[in-house]
């Protein structure tokens, strides 16, 4: 094989499933020996069990469906990277729907330079299945929306650099993954990711920190475009502050697992006061945009915390719970 998508799913929305199944499908290219694993983590309604997926791998060589017990994104990429065979390995989430050139465009960039480890959409489209509005339509910058002019690497490991890829459409070389693999068997606290209900993240960051700190470049593609799929569900205020508190949280704990000197670095200061006059802004305003201002902040003050081995404090405890962050 060339190349393996590896498609996780739990519990996904039909609508969108299809159309990331008939995408990947519309992949299938003479030139290429493409092989699709789906990875099913516990869906209430098994997902070979469904009809337009039975249709995809009866169309599809080389496909095929497994399911992983362990509740947890990295556990279904785990997964899928011990099924797969390829030297290139492609992530797609159920909600993903990538233009019908992406394999192609991402093979000739892995093959053009043999330093690159990963590989992201440098454009990631939006797009509301159930309708927008103008405060969704300033929220899909949350859902990963992203146009880039020039492609972009680098392996530069002192931060979050902008031109990491996102999980949407992650593509590694399996080198490259093989030490992230590595990574996790010798850090029993890593970061599972999103498992059922809870928004935590982290993993995708992980992966791209291994990537660089082991000297491969990583970073995103102009050419390669995906769409986003959004629906009813995730489009509201509620989800997305969630969604903002869970990615904010996960950031330092994740960092630490992969750079452990830095724990000694972290600051054991907090802006209390600050957080106090945001609280109240929001308080007194009920704006919606600046909700997610502060859920961003308290995800960062709580991650702190959590990589430091410490205890939350009662007061922000206390204004998690106020805002329903969890």
């Amino acid at each position: 094989m060339d190349i393996s998508v590896i498609i996780c799913t739990y519990n996904p929305d039909d609508r969108i499933f299809l159309r990331c199944l008939k995408a990947v499908q519309s992949q299938q290219l003479l030139s290429l020996q493409v092989e699709c694993i789906i990875v099913d983590n516990n869906s209430i309604y098994p997902i070979a069990e469904r009809s337009y997926v039975k249709e995809f791998l009866e169309n599809f060589p080389n496909a095929r469906c497994i399911t992983e017990t362990k509740q947890g994104l990295t556990y279904s990429r785990l997964c899928g990277y011990r099924a797969s065979s390829a030297e290139i390995i492609v992530f797609f989430d159920d909600d993903n729907e990538p233009a019908s050139d992406y394999l192609i465009t991402l093979s000739n960039a892995f093959s053009a330079n043999k330093t690159i480890g990963a590989i992201g959409p440098g454009i990631v489209k939006v797009d509301y299945i159930d309708g927008s509005n103008s405060y969704l339509e300033e929220c899909k910058g949350i859902f990963q929306e992203y146009g880039l002019e020039e492609d972009r690497f680098g392996n530069d490991t002192s931060g979050y650099e902008a031109y990491y890829p996102y999980g949407t459409g992650l593509s590694i070389r399996r080198e490259a993954f093989e030490l992230y693999t590595n990574f996790l068997e010798e850090n029993s606290k890593f970061i599972t990711d999103r498992t059922g209900n809870s928004l935590a993240s982290g993993g995708d960051i992980q992966i791209v920190w291994v990537c660089v700190k082991n000297g491969f470049l990583a970073g995103r593609l102009k050419k390669l475009l995906i769409s986003h799929l959004i629906n009813g569900h995730k489009a509201n205020e509620a989800y997305i502050r969630k969604l903002v508190f869970g990615c904010a949280k996960s950031y330092q704990p994740a960092r630490i697992l992969v750079f452990p000197d830095e724990k000694n670095k972290l600051s054991h200061t907090v802006e209390s006061f600050r957080l106090r006059k945001i609280a109240k802004q929001i308080i007194k305003f009920r704006n919606p945009y600046r909700i997610h201002k502060i859920a961003e902040l308290l995800g960062s003050v709580v991650g702190h915390y959590e990589a430091l081995d410490r205890k939350v404090p009662l007061f922000y405890r206390t204004l998690i719970a106020y805002f329903k962050l969890k």
